[in-house]
């Protein structure tokens, strides 16, 4: 490239600076992460469906202790919780949903609302267990690969690239999810 290659190339005038406030707004300029928030939220379905998850992982996470509070409360509160037990066997055999029991019950008469609330806190468990474990694993590979540079950095990327690429392409990594 020439001079007069380079001396052109700064000449050509430039946009304005979008990270940099107008000078007649005196609002400062967003970061990315406040624009994702306001797109996020002028996003009605995404908004509704936050809350649901919400209070979906609220009533995981709290009902063990409704049923737990429940059997102190008095003997009307020791039958609901006797009632909703996930592991209390009855003669109610596959009832079907009822004010009693919303979803049912099953075989050996346990309530599958309460099941399938227990279900969910052993299918949160092994979620945050997986995220946990691969975000050590990831960030000790990434720290170590950045630590030691050039060549190391590029044989340990390839290794990951690759690695990724079998499992994935051959099926072993769907079957790895599924069996989560």
């Amino acid at each position: 490239m020439s001079d007069s290659d380079t001396q052109r190339l700064r000449l050509v005038p430039q946009g304005p600076d979008l990270r940099a406030p107008a000078p007649n707004n005196p609002l400062p300029a967003l970061s990315p992460g406040q624009r994702a928030w306001q797109r996020f939220k002028r996003n009605r379905p995404a908004v509704i469906s936050a809350w649901f998850l919400i209070v979906l992982l609220a009533i995981v996470i709290a009902w063990p202790l409704f049923l737990s509070v429940a059997g102190h409360v008095g003997s009307a509160g020791r039958a609901f919780a006797l009632r909703h037990d996930p592991d209390t066997l009855s003669d109610a055999q596959f009832q079907p949903p009822s004010a009693v029991h919303w979803f049912g019950t099953d075989v050996h008469g346990r309530d599958l609302l309460s099941r399938t609330l227990y279900g969910a806190q052993v299918s949160l468990l092994v979620g945050v267990v997986g995220t946990v474990v691969s975000l050590i694993i990831g960030v000790f590979w990434g720290a170590v690969a950045g630590y030691l540079g050039g060549t190391w950095d590029g044989l340990m990327m390839r290794f990951v690239d690759s690695w990724l690429r079998n499992s994935v392409s051959s099926g072993h990594g769907l079957l790895l999810h599924l069996q989560c």
